[in-house]
């Protein structure tokens, strides 16, 4: 049994309001709290509808959920379903019943898989759009169990319907009016196996170069991991502490990723942006981190100013599929870039842990 969520993956883009993320953890769905859960079914109505994580909601809820309600949208057989839940850990849940034919023509049609998707989104637009918001939505494999009914240890297709999800969560995030994070969570052991092989054919897009060992690095990690140590305990915000133990998840992964790292520190950079100007008196209504550092290049040193630029450059890059970079010279991230990052951000943490010291 997992004890503790763990974060695998992160894939961000940047919107208006600063960083949004999809995000990919090892764990329990319902060992946190959340705005909105998401969940599928079948659309049958001559059997009741299954699922390990309908069971479990329900079994918390001492009840059904209405499931035979006028459904919030329908397409192609897709219905979904949405219902406000007072005094529990999630403030609402949506589910999707799902065909089994949607699923079915996966292997040979991919377009099954993104319609069921779109449904997906769309729906939270229409909740956004009927004045109901979530900061947050966490979710397993949508139609998960089927597909690994239907293709048992089959990574081609279970990568194909995870670059889907990523890319379309992404799209959307873009553009949401108050959704700041996607959270998929993956629990059973079989689709932690897939996710993963999954994560690792995704990931060879970008053609990691060099040996990511060596004692700098490892001793550049060891003091990365003890200044998050630190401000860990300085904050009672959740976000900034949620990005620092994330940022050590990745640091500790065997073998280490570049990307997630590069992602994770750029994420890091951003919370510390919006604090260091809160501390500075900055007023700022754009949230973007090239916005929110150029505000502060009138109170910290250009060379921290620089540290800040790198970690935001290298970030946006390595969030970007390998396409987008091969025009460019060099088109691979190489062993001095992840140098670059670690040591960049020693040196910002450093400088984070002084003046939240001083602030005292």
């Amino acid at each position: 049994m997992v004890n503790e969520t763990r974060i695998l993956d992160t894939f961000v883009v940047e919107s208006d309001q600063g960083l949004r993320s999809f995000n990919i953890y090892e764990g329990d769905i319902f060992e946190q709290k959340g705005d909105l859960l998401v969940l599928s079914t079948h659309s049958s109505k001559r059997n009741a509808p299954t699922g390990w994580i309908l069971t479990g909601l329900q079994e918390k809820l001492g009840r059904e959920l209405n499931l035979d309600n006028i459904p919030l949208l329908s397409w192609k057989g897709i219905s979904v379903h949405f219902e406000e839940i007072a005094d529990f850990q999630f403030k609402g849940v949506l589910t999707l019943r799902v065909p089994l034919s949607n699923i079915e023509s996966l292997p040979s049609d991919n377009t099954s898989y993104e319609e069921l998707i779109d449904v997906l989104t769309a729906a939270l637009t229409i909740l956004e759009n009927l004045g109901i918001f979530f900061s947050d939505v966490s979710f397993p494999v949508i139609a998960g169990q089927r597909i690994s009914d239907i293709l048992p240890g089959n990574d081609a297709s279970y990568k194909k319907a995870l670059e889907i999800l990523i890319e379309r969560s992404k799209k959307w995030l873009s553009a949401s009016r108050a959704c700041s994070s996607l959270n998929l969570f993956v629990f059973e052991p079989e689709k932690l196996e897939l996710v993963s092989n999954a994560l690792n054919t995704i990931h060879e897009r970008h053609k990691l170069s060099g040996d990511f060992t060596g004692e700098i690095i490892a001793n550049l990690i060891s003091q990365v991991n003890d200044q998050i140590n630190i401000l860990e305990s300085s904050f009672s915000n959740p976000h900034p502490r949620k990005e620092l133990r994330e940022l050590k998840q990745f640091l500790s992964a065997d073998p280490i990723r570049i990307q997630p790292v590069n992602v994770g520190s750029r994420a890091l950079v951003e919370n510390m942006a919006k604090d260091l100007c809160k501390f500075f008196r900055i007023r700022t209504e754009d949230k973007r981190l090239v916005a929110l550092i150029d505000k502060l290049s009138s109170r910290l040193s250009p060379w921290m100013i620089s540290y800040m630029t790198s970690i935001r450059l290298i970030g946006n890059s390595s969030a970007h599929s390998a396409e987008q970079h091969r025009n460019f010279v060099p088109q691979n991230i190489e062993k001095s870039d992840l140098l670059a990052v670690l040591g960049a951000l020693t040196n910002l943490l450093s400088l984070w842990i002084n003046i939240r010291n001083a602030d005292r």
